[in-house]
């Protein structure tokens, strides 16, 4: 949406955008995409004892990355007490697709359009060897989130 400014401080014609999308501050912080340190110090602010975080990252980072859980409760190796901290501090939400693009010209390209948690939205483009299917798929150095500049690519 584009606004036209009459003011006498704004040169003539000077047109101000205004933003399609509001941020709005999650409630509470997800767990998911942050780093072991991280981590350590989000269970440091539910009384997790320096001693033991170490041990509790693992446990988190198994059942988040490793099971998927979407859930505290899931985390059964995790004691009650903890999971109930963390389930009134932190969530568990990923970020959502809300587009893939899929190339057509046989380098096996796909670009993904994602909404966080928080209301950022980030892109990503993932690549593969078009002539050796058994190779992973691996992210390409092209991803970037609305709120920061975009990241720049080596061409690689």
């Amino acid at each position: 949406m584009n606004t036209v400014v009459q003011d006498r401080s704004a040169p003539r014609g000077f047109v101000e955008k205004t933003a399609l999308e509001r941020y709005v501050a999650p409630t509470k912080p997800s767990l998911v995409g942050m780093s072991r340190g991280a981590l350590a110090d989000a269970l440091g602010t539910v009384g997790v004892a320096e001693k033991q975080r170490k041990m509790r990252v693992q446990q988190l980072w198994n059942w988040i990355y490793v099971r998927g859980v979407t859930r505290f409760d899931a985390m059964t190796s995790v004691s009650k007490d903890l999971r109930a901290a963390l389930e009134a501090r932190f969530t568990l939400e990923r970020p959502e697709v809300v587009a893939e693009q899929v190339s057509v010209d046989g380098t096996r390209s796909n670009a993904f359009i994602f909404r966080t948690p928080d209301a950022r939205r980030c892109a990503s483009r993932v690549r593969s060897a078009a002539r050796s299917p058994a190779r992973s798929a691996t992210p390409a150095r092209s991803a970037w989130c609305a709120t920061s500049p975009p990241a720049r690519s080596s061409g690689r």
